[in-house]
């Protein structure tokens, strides 16, 4: 067996991916509902719409606050329906679209999270299909040996980590970057913090 074979079909345990699976659906589900809705009110203004995939432009309505809004709350409903109640490949591809689709449908949504966030359900679609019987112990014995499962998706995302993040280390080693002046742009402590200045100054 290679080493890409050993990798990405190895075994790990199962409790490892039960417990993340369970807990980012639910977390994509508060942030569907406590957090993106909140948004709803930018959309469709004056009928004009930029899509983040040209094709969504030409296939997909103009996104409208009523729009945005049903499909956020579907994710959000879909997420917790199967973090409380099991997951199905066929309903994890759904949410998968369903969330993409909440923030590709408008450049509006250009928060980087959101992406990664796909690119985790999309990990997720191939993760074994785990219940609370299949992560623990076949003993109730302190020795007994953890449950271990196989599948590509939980080695899948670890990879999909690795070179998201290695990109990103590479990406900020301008000179813009390390030397202050992007947080700079992008921070408001300068207004933040301003009165506190004024005061010292004087």
């Amino acid at each position: 067996m290679s080493r890409f074979d050993a990798y990405f079909h190895g075994e790990y345990r199962a409790i490892r991916a039960y417990l993340l699976s369970k807990s980012f659906l639910a977390m994509v589900a508060l942030d569907t509902w406590m957090l993106m809705i909140g948004h709803a009110g930018r959309y469709g203004v004056a009928g004009f719409n930029v899509a983040h995939f040209s094709i969504l432009d030409r296939l997909a309505p103009v996104p409208s606050p009523e729009l945005y809004v049903g499909v956020l709350l579907s994710a959000g409903l879909l997420a917790l329906s199967l973090a409380l109640l099991g997951v199905s490949r066929v309903a994890m591809s759904a949410l998968f679209l369903l969330y993409t689709y909440s923030w590709a449908m408008s450049m509006l949504d250009s928060y980087q999270h959101h992406y990664f966030v796909s690119l985790v359900l999309l990990c997720l679609i191939f993760f074994p299909r785990l219940g609370a019987a299949d992560v623990l112990p076949p003993t109730a014995a302190k020795s007994a040996e953890p449950r271990l499962v196989s599948g590509f998706g939980f080695n899948l995302l670890g990879a999909t980590i690795c070179l998201l993040y290695t990109f990103t280390s590479v990406a900020k080693m301008d000179a813009q970057w390390c030397q202050g002046y992007t947080l700079q742009r992008i921070s408001s402590s300068a207004q933040v913090f301003a009165p506190v200045l004024a005061l010292a100054s004087k």
